[in-house]
């Protein structure tokens, strides 16, 4: 619709011209008889040359410029009468795209809400050995270490074995970990790295028969160092902490679905602890 537009003004622009070209050139020519008639002799009396020449010029613009102002009058009322249905037709197009386009016309943006921020005590929110069966005690408890540089976010490990008195514990040894991430995704991020470190080191997926957080992992992976024991690691997410439980087990009775008890037991734990805040920022400050 747009190169129509154009093509017409350019139309119209031509015939407003064509009057203004056609004056010129009956000037012109006017110019030239005269040029014409002052080099032929003069037959009559002095002075009859300049005058026939100056009356015939004053003639002939007296008859050219009416005519050529109304033909450019004309013209010019002309034009505009044509161009106001190309106008009218362009407003009537654009009106129907803005209706046909009415449902499709973007709407302002919802501001979205702000997402939920846990900050937890990380000790607070690990395995107790109240949580584990009887026979257990804590060999040892400290801030996570980790490999990857992440040691500056708030977190929790602690290790449990069987007491001396417990002669057939159901596991050797137990592992909770808990760290406080500063949003979900990094939580998410850190989830999935845990998963390349898993399935890289030969570790083989379990599929859980119910879900632990927002986002879980369950991994079964082989000890090299005693090849009779294998290790089921269960991580997972909730909003941003993430949380660790892993389990020494024998290889001949693997049985991840005691591990994933502890984790759910340490995830009621999290949700627990304490109320959602905006950032751990405002809550370090306050």
């Amino acid at each position: 619709m747009s190169y129509l537009a154009s093509l017409s003004a350019t139309e119209l622009s031509l015939r407003r011209l064509l009057p203004l070209v056609a004056g010129a050139l009956l000037l012109f020519v006017v110019f030239l008889q005269l040029r014409r008639r002052s080099r032929v002799p003069s037959a009559g009396r002095p002075g009859f040359q300049y005058d026939f020449g100056r009356r015939t010029l004053a003639a002939l613009l007296a008859l050219a410029l009416p005519a050529l102002l109304v033909g450019l009058g004309a013209f010019l009322f002309a034009g505009g009468q044509w161009q106001a249905p190309l106008k009218s037709a362009q407003r009537t197009v654009a009106a129907g795209q803005d209706r046909a386009g009415g449902s499709h016309s973007p709407q302002p943006a919802a501001t979205a809400p702000p997402t939920k921020i846990l900050a937890p005590d990380p000790s607070a929110v690990t395995l107790q050995s109240g949580d584990l069966p009887p026979g257990y005690h804590v060999l040892k408890a400290n801030k996570a270490s980790f490999s990857t540089g992440s040691d500056a976010y708030p977190s929790w490990d602690v290790v449990f074995e069987p007491d001396a008195t417990n002669p057939a514990p159901a596991y050797p040894l137990a592992e909770s970990l808990a760290v406080v991430y500063p949003s979900a995704n990094a939580a998410a991020g850190a989830v999935d790295a845990q998963s390349g470190v898993d399935r890289g080191g030969g570790a083989a997926p379990y599929v859980p028969s119910s879900k632990v957080g927002d986002q879980v992992n369950v991994w079964v992976e082989k000890t090299s160092n005693r090849p009779d024991y294998a290790v089921v690691r269960v991580t997972w997410r909730y909003v941003n902490v993430v949380g660790q439980v892993s389990m020494l087990t024998p290889s001949r009775a693997v049985r991840p679905e005691q591990a994933l008890t502890l984790a759910n037991r340490e995830q009621e734990r999290i949700k627990a602890s304490v109320p959602p805040v905006q950032s751990l920022a405002s809550q370090s400050g306050s």
